[in-house]
């Protein structure tokens, strides 16, 4: 009987605590910041430490609910479902390939360089005239190119963008 008593208890703290941190996550205040300061999978693990003790003796569907409320606190509160859902059915991000160079004094073979990487945007700086740079994203790029030149430093976007 002593046990059971004991066991009761440690299941009414763990079930005050999953409920106190509900509401304590669900309506956040400044006041209770040194609780949300800690991420729900963290309250969650010690919750099901609550819940686990005395599994081996006396397990009941009480203890498993409880150890079930603090899953669900965890997957309703942690942004870890969120990290699980990206990693598993995420489809691969688009890349955007920019290229930064100096081009030495306005090098037509420098700036020509940064083309062989098929790059989204390319930056210059100390880069050749405008007349060159056109030439160059013309035999790159196509017709399909967005420029803006200017005396020490130049931006060319593939797709016309600018």
């Amino acid at each position: 009987m002593k046990a059971s008593r004991g066991l009761l208890v440690w299941r009414c703290l763990s079930l005050a605590w999953v409920l106190f941190l509900s509401v304590v996550y669900f309506w956040p205040s400044d006041i209770l910041y040194a609780v949300t300061i800690w991420p729900p999978f963290v309250w969650a693990g010690l919750g099901v430490l609550l819940a686990l003790v005395g599994i081996r003796r006396h397990r009941s569907k009480p203890q498993i609910y409880l150890i079930a409320a603090w899953i669900v606190f965890w997957l309703g509160f942690g942004d870890e479902k969120r990290w699980l859902i990206d990693r598993v059915g995420s489809v691969p991000e688009a890349h955007l390939v920019v290229v930064s160079l100096n081009c030495a004094g306005g090098s037509i073979e420098a700036a020509a360089e940064a083309f062989k990487v098929n790059p989204d945007i390319i930056l210059f700086q100390e880069s050749p005239s405008e007349k060159e740079l056109r030439k160059l994203a013309e035999k790159y790029f196509g017709k399909d190119y967005g420029i803006v030149a200017g005396v020490d430093a130049s931006i060319i976007v593939k797709g016309g963008a600018l």
